[in-house]
């Protein structure tokens, strides 16, 4: 082995070692590994569609920050947790079966934008389908508990 050679493969070896260490300690603590959003996002998304089948306002409401707003498929906003709570109250009693299917998951920090479809399932039979956007905040350095902090819903139409 020539001299070349061998100073190429201790800079190799080097280079493989130091620089992940190097960049690794660069990583700032707030940032979240994607596959850990996706698995709590997930987690989360099916937690939202139990309480909701199981007509569960209470756990519902856990889900949703203090001052979240939720914009609902006719338009209707409705800010902070006391608009909210009187919104799910009044709709409990329909609220029909709804299957939530994720399509599009953007994350920074601590903060996630959640874009899909939701399928709802009336009582009375039928199926109706709605586009959502979730906006999600979680704790740092938290057990990975998420909050809505905006969600807006609106209808899609059949063409």
């Amino acid at each position: 082995m020539t001299i070349r050679s061998a100073a190429g493969a201790a800079l190799f070896v080097t280079l493989a070692f130091v620089v992940p260490s190097t960049a690794s300690a660069q990583i700032p603590d707030s940032v979240i590994p994607l596959q850990t959003v996706v698995s709590e996002t997930n987690r989360f998304r099916a937690e939202y569609a139990t309480h909701f089948n199981n007509k569960d306002v209470a756990g519902l409401l856990t889900m949703y920050a203090a001052d979240a707003i939720f914009t609902a498929e006719d338009g209707t906003r409705y800010s902070g947790a006391e608009a909210i709570t009187a919104y799910f109250t009044k709709m409990a009693a329909t609220m029909p079966h709804i299957v939530v299917t994720s399509e599009s998951l953007l994350s920074y920090g601590g903060t996630a934008i959640d874009m899909g479809t939701i399928t709802m399932h009336p009582p009375g039979g039928g199926e109706h389908k709605s586009r959502y956007l979730a906006v999600l905040r979680r704790e740092l350095g938290g057990a990975g508990n998420w909050d809505l902090v905006r969600v807006a819903r609106t209808p899609v139409t059949a063409k």
